[in-house]
């Protein structure tokens, strides 16, 4: 573990504790809490470069119910799904508090003074970040409902797909990778009425992807096979 890592660690350990979360591996910043829903997680990541140390942080919630559907298809997602990590929402600093958007450097990180000082300052603004905006925020998703309502407004009701507006708005709060799948379970479960107009519109993005990416080869027949597995 880097020193930098070491003495956020010993600033941040407890007060994560006292939430519920425990630390996954000895060596990373990474916290989990397990959930009725599923879990929860805590991840922080710094790096030192030209001159200066940059830290980033987000927050990871898991919904069994949106990510079961998804384990037998993983190999052809390609994505070395495994159930112990596999997460359905990864909260961006900026998705958990716009006001943090004004703080990032050029590299789209926050700059960390390494003094004692510096470093407390870096560990209060992500608990106060978690506490007062992740978890309220997290809490909300346990309702699909919710979810789907932000993931279609996040869509503009499913008439943008485009990469720009997914990058700007979905994927801030969406994890990224299978996403296209998490979000034909969401409609499934939430029996909207325009679940079969949305499975089309995901299909044929998959179709899209498959014919300009081999690594999407199968995303259309994992699509077909899930949505008549969900049928």
């Amino acid at each position: 573990m880097k020193q930098i890592d070491k003495q956020i660690l010993k600033v941040i350990k407890k007060t994560f504790e006292e939430l519920g979360f425990q630390q996954k591996e000895k060596d990373l910043l990474s916290f989990k809490k397990m959930t009725e829903a599923g879990f929860e997680h805590i991840s922080i990541v710094t790096a030192y470069w030209a001159g200066e140390y940059n830290g980033s942080f987000g927050y990871a919630k898991r919904l069994d119910v949106v990510e079961s559907p998804l384990w037998k298809y993983r190999e052809q997602i390609r994505s070395n799904y495994r159930e112990d990590i596999d997460v359905t929402l990864f909260f961006s600093m900026k998705y958990m508090d716009s006001a943090i958007a004004r703080k990032l450097n050029e590299m789209h990180q926050l700059t960390i003074d390494p003094s004692p000082e510096g470093i407390a300052s870096f560990c209060q603004l992500v608990t106060d970040t978690i506490v007062n905006k992740a978890m309220p925020l997290a809490d909300q998703f346990n309702d699909i409902q919710f979810l789907e309502q932000q993931i279609r407004v996040a869509l503009k009701e499913y008439s943008d797909f485009s990469n720009e507006n997914k990058e700007a708005n979905l994927l801030s709060f969406v994890n990224r990778l299978g996403h296209n799948f998490r979000m034909l379970v969401i409609a499934k479960l939430t029996s909207v009425a325009d679940y079969e107009m949305i499975y089309e519109k995901l299909l044929d993005e998959s179709v899209k992807w498959a014919n300009e990416d081999e690594f999407f080869k199968d995303y259309p027949f994992v699509m077909k096979s899930l949505y008549k597995g969900l049928s």
